[in-house]
């Protein structure tokens, strides 16, 4: 639900029109929204920055006396307040996820991409009360030339604030701020090195909004966010992606990389590793296979035509992927190595 378009900070690569103008969703409109979603839904709050809306609390009240789950994409700046903390624990019941950004591993590169001095210090006791209060978070980092260096640094900072889980992305719009922009070699390496590290650590690991070549053995982690999204992605379909066995679950390249950069750096994917696969259920037992907006791969049964339930298992879990907003791939031996 887009709240408002207001945010204290000026990120130089943010991906929402009108970032800074002063929309506000009006509030009846977002009881009379919540009111039509079925029981367990959530709702997923943003902006701008959703924690500048007008009714910010009475919203995640009625959210709660409807027995609703909800998440919250902010900055991370008015956490700093313990008693703002403390507020959004106390009327969630601890139980709201919150997703924030660490843009650099010091003030000095944080707060250069935010555009807002301080803006560092704030959103880093904003973690520590977040986790103290024992919110589920999460941490994202966009990733950018000025702290693609600092991947793995910025990974270890979050597992020493006790952060759970960590989510790599690639900008978006890559003209508005084309000297941000590193390129998929340059990414590859480092991307490579952080994510070992969150998952050495236990971290639950998650990459958007890029290729699936970009870390072919990790591609299990990669997120299905466009399926809701739906925003334009470029394939080199008479090159390296018209020959690649993942193109059809793959995020590709945003259109304004490729209009920036081309497609060095895009390399077909010839076998799946088979470390990123799942093995084929037995059964119609478990109805809570697929993970939620992430990409699902399953090994198909050596046997596919002995194996009695096998259709109905596919079927079973494609609508988990549809509910779930996910995407799947049923992977034949042949293509895996």
């Amino acid at each position: 639900m887009h709240l408002t378009d207001r945010c204290n900070n000026r990120c130089r690569f943010c991906m929402v029109d009108e970032i800074h103008g002063q929309f506000s969703f009006p509030y009846e409109t977002a009881l009379e929204l919540i009111d039509k979603l079925p029981a367990g839904s959530k709702v997923d709050l943003f902006g701008g920055e959703p924690t500048l809306y007008q009714h910010f609390f009475d919203l995640l009240q009625y959210i709660q006396s409807k027995r609703l789950k909800c998440s919250i994409a902010t900055n991370g700046r008015l956490f700093s307040k313990r008693e703002f903390t403390d507020k959004v624990a106390a009327i969630t019941g601890g139980e709201c996820y919150i997703r924030t950004s660490l843009l650099g591993l010091s003030a000095e590169v944080h707060d250069r991409l935010t555009g807002v001095k301080g803006s560092y210090a704030e959103l880093i006791a904003g973690l520590d009360h977040i986790v103290s209060a024992a919110m589920p978070c999460q941490v994202n980092i966009v990733i950018t030339t000025d702290n693609l260096r600092e991947l793995s640094e910025i990974t270890k900072l979050a597992i020493d604030k006790g952060v759970p889980r960590i989510k790599f992305g690639l900008i978006v719009d890559a003209q508005s701020s084309p000297e941000l922009v590193p390129t998929l070699d340059q990414i590859r390496p480092q991307l490579s090195e952080a994510v070992q590290i969150a998952e050495n650590n236990g971290l639950t690991v998650t990459v958007e909004k890029a290729p699936l070549c970009l870390l072919p053995e990790y591609m299990n982690q990669f997120s299905s966010e466009s399926v809701i999204g739906k925003w334009p992605r470029f394939y080199d379909d008479a090159g390296e992606c018209g020959v690649c066995v993942a193109r059809n679950w793959c995020d590709g390249l945003d259109p304004q990389y490729a209009a920036e950069f081309g497609t060095a750096g895009i390399r077909r994917i010839e076998k799946i590793p088979r470390k990123v696969l799942t093995p084929f259920p037995n059964d119609l037992s478990n109805g809570n296979q697929i993970r939620f907006l992430k990409l699902n791969l399953f090994a198909m049964p050596q046997k596919f035509i002995e194996h009695e339930q096998c259709e109905m298992i596919m079927l079973n879990l494609i609508e988990q992927t549809r509910q779930k907003h996910a995407r799947i791939a049923f992977i034949d031996n042949n293509i895996v190595r």
